[in-house]
C-alpha cells in the first residue's frame, strides 16, 4: 500500500500542467530558442515543454517554481529523454535551483556535460548535472524519467541537492565521477524532516558512477535513506558504493536497499596496476596489470576473511599521463601498495590523492610516493587505519583551509615511516584528528620545509585514549602569522570535550629550526586523569615563540635536551586554573637552557617538581650533514641519562635508527644519553678506488672498522647521488654511465638513516669511443632476441671451471635481477629473463644491462632492450 500511495504521489505532482505553456525549439518552430529566455519569461506554476535537440545551456531556476519538461510529459513516450538533451558543455552545473525555488519539476531529459557550480568559499564545485540549495518551503524537487550521465563536479557528479525533499522517479544516474557522491550527493543540515524519496513503481537506475566516497551515493548528515532502484552497480552497495555520515554518530549504516538487477561483479583476488597496463587486461597478474587504480579499485572485492591488495608497479602516475582518475578511494579491507616509495610516484596535480569512504574498516595505504596532492587521506574509520612508508612532497598552493592527513570520528591509526616536505598553503592543518577513541601511534613521521604564512599547525590531535610519537623529526617548518589563533605550530594534543581519559607518550624526537611568528608556545600537550611523558626528545634552536613547549594535566619529562636561545624561556606549565585544570610537571635528567629558571609556572596552585639529574650545559652538537642534531664527541649529554631508563621506556632505537642504549663515553657502562640521538663513532670509509673496466667503473673502498650500525654506504659522483648500497660487506661498485669527461666519485657510510663525510675522492677520465661495436669482447656472450618482449636467451662459453655472477641492472646502476652466482664447470651455459625483477614485478620497457662477471676476469657488459 505505501508503495501505491508514494507512486501516486509522484504522478499527481510530477505529471501534471498548469499556468502557461512555454514551448522550445531550436529550429525557431515554437516561442523560444533558447530554454533559458523561456524560464526567464516564467512565472510560478508555468510550464517549459522543450523539443527535441542538443542545446547547450547552463540553466538557472533564479527562483521560479516551474515545470521543465520534454515532449515525454505531453506524449508518454520514454524516447523523448534521449533526444532532449542539456548539455552543460563543461561550463558549470547543467541547471542550478538555487535562489528560493520551492516546487520545482524537471522530467524527460538527458542532463550531461556539467561540470558543477564553483563555491569560491571552499574552492569547490558542487553538483555536476544539477545543484539543488536555498530553497524555501516546502522545499520540493521531482527529476522524472530523465538520464544523468557523463558529468563531473567535486560534491555530486550527477546531482547534488541539500535540505530539501527529494523525489526521483523512472529516472538513470551513471557514468558521472566527483569526489563525494559520484552519481548523488545529498547533505541535511542537521535532525531535519527533509528526505530523498524513490519511487518504488517507476523505479531508478544507479549504476557505474564514481567517486572517492560513496562511488553513487554519498550522504551527509542524513540519519537514513531508502534507496529502492531497479538497478544499481552492486546488489550490496555499503560501503564503497554507497555511504553517508549520519546526524546521529551512533548510525553508522545510514541506508536500506530495495534493488532488483547488479551490473558489476567484483573480483575477489589481488590486483595489479602498472602505468604501462591497460584497463582491458585482467589485472591479476604483475604481467596483465591494469593502467588505472581507479579501475583496480572498482574492481576488487572487499573480503573481510582474507584482505586483497592492490599492487602498484614502479612508474609514475597522472591524471595527464596515463589518464588516472583521482581521487582513489579503498574499499573495506583492501591495501593500496606501492612497489617501492622512490619510484612508484602518484603526481596528483592539485587534486586530493585519497578520500576512504565513510565509516571504512580495514585500510591500508603504503610504499609510494605522492606530490602535488591537496589532501593525502581523509576518513572517518571506526577501525585503525595503517598509512606506512609514504612520502609526500610539493603542494599547490591552497588559498583556503588545507589538510594532509584528516581523520574524523576515527577510533585511531597508525602513521609509520611517512614523511612531508616542501608544502606550502595559506592555512595549513598538516594531519588533524577530531575526536578520536581509542589509539593514535605515530612513528618516524618527518615534517621538513613545510609553511603556511597565515596559519601552521602540523600535529592536531584531540579526543580520547593514547597519544603515541616516536622517532618523529619536525624541522625547518615555518608560521609565519602573528594572529592569535597561530599558537602551537608543532603540534598541539588534547583531551576532546567527552574524553575521559588522554595518555600521551613523546620519545626519541627531534623538533628544531621552526618558526612560529606568534609570540606564544610552539607546542601544548595536556593529559586528563593520566599522564604524559616525555623522553629523550631534542628541541632546539626554534625561533618566534615564546617558549618551545607547554605541558599542562601530569605530565614527567626525562632525558630530553631544550636548547632555544632565541626563546624566552623553554618549558611552560600553562596557568589553565580557571578551567579546572591543575597540573603538575616533574623533570628528570633534562638538559634545559638555564636551568631551573628555563621553566616558567606562573600559577601557584600548580607544582612543578625539580628531580634529579637535571643541568644546563651547552649540548655541543655535531652541527653538519643532515643530522646536525647529533651529538658530538665532546658533548656532555652522552651517557648522561636516567640511569633507570631501558628499552621498555624507550624502545630498541634511537631517531637515527641506531641502537638506543651504547656505551658512547667508553667506560664500559651501556648507558642513555640525553636527547633524541644516542651518540656513536661512525668511521668513514677509506682507500676508495676507480678503475675503467672497457666503458664500465669500478669503485671499491675500504672500512677502517665495521662500527655497530653500519647497514650500507652512498655514492655520489661529481656531487651528485649515484646509488645507495643496502649491503654493509659490498664494498664495491659498478658506475656503467659514466658520462665522457672528468668524474669524480666519493663514497659516504649510513649508520641506520645517520649519513657520515664522504670518502677521499676518486677522480677517472672518460673518453669517448667512436663505435661501442670495436670494443673488443672478453669473450664470448650473446642475447637473443634483442630487443625482445618475452623471454631473451642469454648464452656463454667457460673454457674452465669457474665462479660465475650474471646480473641485470637498470640505467641508474641500480641491480634489478641475480641470475646466476655460483661455481660452474667448464662448458656452455643458457640462461632465461623474462624481463621480471626477483618478485615477479614486469619492468619496464627500456635498455638494461647485462653484467657477467667470471672470476679472476674482467666483466662483460653489454645492453639489452626490453619492449613492452
Amino acid at each position: 500500500m505505501r508503495k501505491q500511495i508514494l507512486s501516486v504521489i509522484f504522478l499527481i505532482l510530477a505529471v501534471g500542467m498548469s499556468g502557461v505553456i512555454r514551448r522550445v525549439a531550436l529550429d525557431g518552430s515554437q516561442d523560444y530558442t533558447s530554454i533559458q529566455a523561456a524560464i526567464d519569461a516564467s512565472a510560478h506554476s508555468d510550464t517549459v515543454l522543450v523539443y527535441p535537440g542538443r542545446y547547450y545551456e547552463n540553466l538557472i531556476f533564479g527562483g521560479r517554481n516551474i515545470t521543465l519538461a520534454s515532449l515525454e510529459l505531453t506524449t508518454g513516450d520514454i524516447d523523448y529523454k534521449y533526444t532532449t538533451i542539456i548539455d552543460g558543455n563543461q561550463n558549470g552545473s547543467v541547471i542550478m535551483i538555487r535562489n528560493g525555488e520551492s516546487n520545482v519539476v524537471i522530467r524527460g531529459f538527458t542532463i550531461t556535460n556539467g561540470s558543477g557550480y564553483y563555491a569560491s568559499i571552499y574552492n569547490t564545485t558542487v553538483g555536476g548535472g544539477i545543484n539543488i540549495v536555498g530553497l524555501t518551503n516546502p522545499r520540493q524537487v521531482y527529476i522524472v524519467n530523465s538520464l544523468f550521465h557523463g558529468n563531473n563536479a567535486d560534491f555530486g557528479g550527477g546531482l547534488s541537492a541539500s535540505a530539501c525533499n527529494l523525489y526521483l522517479s523512472g529516472t538513470t544516474i551513471r557514468d558521472n565521477q566527483a569526489s563525494y557522491g559520484g552519481g548523488i550527493r545529498y547533505q541535511d543540515s542537521g535532525n531535519n524532516p527533509w528526505q530523498m524519496h524513490f519511487d518504488p513503481v517507476n523505479r531508478c537506475n544507479i549504476y557505474r558512477n564514481y567517486a572517492a566516497s560513496g562511488a553513487d551515493i554519498n550522504t551527509y548528515w542524513v540519519n537514513h535513506t531508502h534507496v529502492v532502484v531497479d538497478t544499481f552497480t552492486v546488489m550490496n552497495p555499503w560501503n564503497f558504493y554507497a555511504n553517508g555520515i549520519p546526524y546521529i554518530p551512533s548510525n553508522d549504516i545510514p541506508f536500506t536497499f530495495d534493488i532488483l538487477n547488479s551490473i558489476h561483479e567484483e573480483v575477489n583476488h589481488d590486483l595489479y596496476v602498472a602505468p604501462w597496463g591497460d584497463d582491458g587486461n585482467s589485472g591479476l597478474s604483475p604481467a596483465d596489470p591494469l593502467k588505472t587504480i581507479y579501475q583496480a579499485v572498482y574492481r576488487i572485492a572487499s573480503d573481510p576473511d582474507d584482505p586483497k591488495t592492490i599492487h602498484l608497479a614502479d612508474g609514475l602516475y597522472s591524471t595527464s599521463l596515463n589518464d588516472q582518475i583521482l581521487p582513489i578511494s579503498i574499499k573495506d579491507h583492501t591495501r593500496v601498495v606501492g612497489q617501492s616509495i622512490e619510484h612508484t610516484v602518484i603526481d596528483c596535480e592539485g587534486q586530493i590523492f585519497c578520500a576512504s569512504p565513510a565509516y571504512g574498516r580495514d585500510l591500508i595505504l603504503r610504499h609510494f610516493s605522492t606530490r602535488n596532492s591537496t589532501l593525502l587521506f581523509y576518513t572517518t574509520s571506526p577501525e585503525i587505519v595503517l598509512l606506512q612508508d609514504i612520502n609526500a612532497r610539493y603542494m599547490p598552493y591552497f588559498e583556503g583551509i588545507a589538510n594532509m592527513i584528516l581523520f574524523e570520528r576515527s577510533v585511531g591509526y597508525i602513521i609509520d615511516n611517512v614523511s612531508f616536505s616542501d608544502l606550502s598553503s595559506h592555512v595549513l592543518y598538516l594531519i588533524y584528528t577530531s575526536r578520536f577513541d581509542g589509539e593514535c601511534s605515530i612513528r618516524e613521521l618527518k615534517i621538513k620545509n613545510v609553511t603556511a604564512p597565515d596559519g601552521l599547525r602540523l600535529l592536531d590531535v584531540n579526543g580520547n585514549g593514547i597519544v603515541t610519537l616516536d622517532r618523529c623529526s619536525f624541522t625547518g617548518n615555518n608560521s609565519p602569522s602573528g594572529d592569535q589563533f597561530t599558537s602551537n605550530m608543532m603540534f598541539q594534543i588534547s583531551p576532546s570535550q567527552s574524553a575521559q581519559r588522554l595518555r600521551v607518550e613523546i620519545s626519541n624526537s627531534l623538533f628544531a629550526g621552526n618558526h612560529q611568528g606568534r609570540f606564544d608556545h610552539m607546542a601544548h600537550v595536556r593529559a586528563l586523569n593520566d599522564t604524559v611523558f616525555i623522553s629523550n626528545c631534542t628541541f632546539a634552536d626554534n625561533t618566534g615563540g615564546s617558549y618551545p613547549l607547554a605541558v599542562s594535566g601530569t605530565s614527567v619529562l626525562t632525558n630530553n635536551i631544550f636548547y632555544n636561545p632565541a626563546l624566552t624561556a623553554e618549558v611552560l606549565i600553562p596557568n589553565l586554573n580557571s578551567s579546572g585544570i591543575i597540573s603538575r610537571a616533574e623533570f628528570n635528567y633534562n638538559n634545559i637552557r638555564n636551568g631551573i629558571s628555563g621553566v616558567v609556572n606562573p600559577s601557584f596552585i600548580n607544582q612543578m617538581l625539580w628531580g634529579t639529574g637535571n643541568s644546563s650545559e651547552e649540548p655541543l652538537f655535531a652541527g653538519d650533514g643532515d643530522h646536525p642534531y647529533l651529538l658530538s664527541a665532546l658533548s656532555p649529554l652522552i651517557d648522561a641519562g636516567d640511569p633507570g631508563f631501558g628499552t621498555e621506556h624507550l624502545g630498541d632505537w634511537d631517531l637515527g635508527h641506531n641502537e638506543r642504549f651504547w656505551d658512547g663515553d667508553g667506560d664500559g657502562i651501556a648507558r642513555v644519553d640525553i636527547g633524541a640521538y644516542e651518540y656513536q663513532e661512525m668511521p668513514v670509509p677509506v682507500n676508495l678506488t676507480a678503475e675503467m673496466l672497457e666503458r664500465i667503473i669500478l669503485l671499491q673502498w675500504e672500512m677502517p672498522v665495521m662500527g655497530r650500525g653500519l647497514n650500507g654506504y652512498r655514492v655520489y659522483r661529481n656531487g651528485a647521488l649515484l646509488t645507495g648500497i643496502a649491503d654493509a660487506a659490498l664494498m664495491e661498485h659498478y658506475d656503467l654511465r659514466a658520462p665522457v669527461g672528468t668524474n669524480v666519485y666519493q663514497v659516504t657510510a649510513v649508520y641506520g638513516i645517520v649519513e657520515t663525510a664522504g670518502s677521499n675522492p676518486a677522480t677517472v677520465e672518460v673518453t669517448p669511443v667512436a663505435d661501442e661495436t670495436q670494443v673488443p669482447p672478453l669473450y664470448a656472450l650473446s642475447i637473443s632476441p634483442n630487443p625482445f618482449r618475452e623471454v631473451a636467451v642469454i648464452q656463454y662459453h667457460l673454457s674452465r671451471q669457474s665462479r660465475v655472477r650474471l646480473e641485470i641492472y637498470n640505467l641508474r646502476g641500480q641491480r634489478v635481477r641475480t641470475l646466476s652466482d655460483q661455481i660452474q664447470p667448464a662448458g656452455e651455459y643458457a640462461f632465461a629473463w623474462d624481463g621480471a625483477d626477483p618478485e615477479g614485478w614486469n619492468l619496464a620497457s627500456g635498455i638494461y644491462l647485462l653484467r657477467l662477471q667470471v672470476e679472476g676476469r674482467k666483466p662483460v657488459v653489454r645492453k639489452i632492450t626490453l619492449l613492452r
